[in-house]
């Protein structure tokens, strides 16, 4: 059973800023935390 509407736009954002989150954590070690926090920005934006 897939949700439907809302619900699904709310999962699909939820695993986006999962994937961002574990993308700062690993860029973080990289020193390119400012284009992923530009990424999350933008995210949250949406």
């Amino acid at each position: 059973m897939r949700p439907r509407g809302n619900a699904t736009a709310s999962h699909a954002k939820i695993l986006v800023m999962q994937n961002i989150y574990a993308h700062q954590l690993s860029a973080q070690q990289e020193g390119t935390t400012a284009v992923v926090d530009a990424a999350l920005d933008a995210a949250l934006q949406e």
